[in-house]
């Protein structure tokens, strides 16, 4: 804990709050995936949220996932502020009605930035 003058501790410093979801298609799906994942990042936008950065794999793997989507939010409020409008938001669950239909499965990972 920091102390400030006159004893009191400094306030917590917010961390940032990084969402990854990995799409592991199937087969032949890939680049459906991807087209998906950019619309997808298109509704966010028109939501009034960030895009985040939408990565595909190089190269072939048998393990690693084919698209990536990956978002920053400068705290835990900004990333459940996100989560409440895409879960509300019809556009946007027509987007994962989609997905469902190219994918395997999906790994969703909340992470913590210092």
């Amino acid at each position: 804990m920091t102390l400030m003058a006159g004893g009191q501790s400094a306030p917590k410093a917010a961390r940032t709050i990084v969402e990854q979801t990995s799409y592991f298609a199937l087969p032949g799906k890939a680049e459906d995936v991807y087209r998906v994942r950019l619309h997808a990042s298109d509704v966010l936008e028109k939501l009034g949220l960030p895009r985040g950065h939408v990565l595909r794999r190089q190269g072939n793997s048998d393990t690693l996932p084919d698209v990536m989507w990956l978002m920053e939010y400068p705290d835990e409020a900004g990333h459940q502020r996100s989560l409440k409008t895409r879960l509300e938001s019809p556009e946007f669950k027509a987007v994962r009605d989609e997905m469902k239909t190219l994918i395997s499965h999906a790994d969703l990972g909340i992470w913590e930035q210092n």
